[in-house]
């Protein structure tokens, strides 16, 4: 192919959104993780939740699951004044780091299929079934059977709150994510 032929084709008027091949999700591999670990820029929890995540190293799920119960959920319940079990606590953090750590991908007729976002009209708008984030969420009927309480109650009470504690771990992500990016 020609020079000129090479620059036609990334031109912005040559770009079709509609035309897109689909599943060009971006993925993080160990050798990502291994580098951003390597620079030391990372938050002690930070620092686990992706070794569990992309090192596959279960020696870290029981410090974290502890250090953001202890250090967080704790915290959380004592300022609001949440009213429950103590055993349901280390539950909620359980439950959202397993939801943090699923490799579920935003699939289905609706979905974006990983990228988080969606062509409309012509236009790119952010994923509707996902919000944005390519994971695929799972149902709040599906964190309320796993945390043992009603729907209604999970809805009514404690969906915030484990939003919250699910917000950590994506927080974590983040910090990876810009490491790496600063150093690539």
């Amino acid at each position: 192919m020609a020079g000129a032929e090479v620059t036609k084709l990334v031109l912005p008027s040559s770009i079709r959104f509609g035309n897109a091949v689909q599943g060009g999700k971006k993925k993080i591999t160990g050798e990502d993780v291994s580098a951003a670990l390597g620079y030391g820029k990372l938050s002690e929890p930070a620092s686990a939740y992706v070794r569990l995540k992309y090192c596959l190293d279960g020696t870290y799920r029981g410090r974290l699951e502890s250090w953001v119960t202890k250090e967080k959920v704790y915290n959380y319940a004592e300022q609001e004044n949440w009213i429950c079990g103590v055993s349901l606590l280390p539950k909620l953090t359980q439950v959202a780091l397993d939801e943090a750590l699923s490799d579920g991908v935003c699939k289905g007729r609706r979905g974006c299929g990983g990228t988080g976002v969606q062509v409309a009209n012509g236009k790119l708008i952010p994923c509707r079934k996902c919000d944005g984030t390519g994971r695929k969420k799972h149902s709040k009927s599906h964190r309320a059977r796993e945390l043992g309480m009603h729907r209604h109650t999970f809805n009514r009470t404690w969906q915030q709150r484990y939003e919250r504690i699910f917000g950590l771990f994506v927080e974590y992500e983040h910090e990876l994510v810009q490491a790496l990016r600063k150093k690539l």
